[in-house]
């Protein structure tokens, strides 16, 4: 890492340090560096473009996921990471660089990012996160208004979390929780120093 801070062209960063920063409220802007900005900004350079659609997924993180859903910082983390584990490895192109709206149409990141998110292989009804997903994609101008923003899916699937209860064995922990009537209960582990707590 650098010991100097970061920019993104000639919008200094305020707090941060190395070669990137992706949280835009670094910056001394404190707004987006959209599409509009990339083609002003950028000179087609790779590293300067992928803060548009990189921007997008850390506000669809740490941003819009809580915002619109009151998710705490590892629901949102989880989330973040199943969906551009999925859909980051189809992506052929993050937008097309269009400034009349339809920069996220098409093959893009944005409909890569919904059709991960999607429950039963139709996008055109919507999908569990599509609010926040548009409006994460949206800011930076690489969204589509097609298909109509609206959540849905996961219906008939339970509300509540159930209660885990840990119990110590040796050099290992059994885990018992309350039945919440789920089909299917995921169990995931964090690795590293940080635990729970990235």
């Amino acid at each position: 890492f650098r010991t100097s801070t970061c920019s993104a062209g000639s919008d200094p960063c305020i707090s941060c340090t190395g070669v990137r920063e992706i949280d835009y409220e670094k910056y001394v802007s404190q707004s987006p560096h959209t599409l509009t900005w990339a083609v002003n900004n950028c000179n087609n350079g790779v590293h300067c473009i992928g803060q548009v659609y990189s921007e997008a997924i850390w506000s669809l993180y740490k941003r819009e996921l809580p915002q619109t859903y009151g998710y705490d910082d590892n629901s949102s983390l989880e989330i973040v990471q199943r969906l551009t584990f999925i859909a980051a490895g189809n992506v052929q192109s993050w937008f097309a660089n269009t400034l009349d709206g339809s920069a996220g149409c098409g093959n893009s990141g944005y409909n890569s990012f919904l059709a991960a998110d999607d429950d039963d292989g139709e996008i055109n009804n919507g999908t569990p996160h599509m609010q926040a997903i548009f409006k994460s994609f949206n800011d930076q101008e690489i969204a589509c208004n097609l298909p109509v923003v609206q959540d849905s899916g996961c219906a008939g699937t339970p509300n509540t979390a159930p209660v885990v209860i840990e119990t110590p064995s040796d050099k290992s922990v059994v885990l018992t929780w309350t039945d919440v009537g789920a089909a299917v209960y995921q169990i995931f582990r964090t690795h590293g120093a940080m635990r729970c707590n990235q």
